[in-house]
């Protein structure tokens, strides 16, 4: 399972939206990573339709939170509706 955080270095809520996946991401032993849309533009063209605001949570191919900073536990229950 994999965890990917989208966010962009002037966006407010991504430091504590990225603090959650990896806080999350430790606990649940997954592979997280971060695509900072304003310089990974390589990254970020796979998922441009889907990822129209940061921060956004991928978890494996499914984008699961759009420009919102989930809780622990909503990111959670996602993580385990894709075990």
């Amino acid at each position: 399972m994999k965890l990917t955080i989208y966010t962009m270095s002037q966006c407010p809520k991504c430091p504590v939206a990225k603090e959650i996946c990896s806080v999350v991401a430790k606990e649940q032993d997954i592979e997280c990573s971060e695509v900072r849309m304003d310089e990974d533009d390589n990254r970020y063209d796979a998922y441009s339709l889907q990822i129209v605001s940061a921060p956004s949570i991928v978890i494996n191919d499914d984008v699961v939170f759009r420009g919102v900073v989930p809780s622990r536990e909503e990111l959670l229950n996602e993580i385990n509706k894709r075990k």
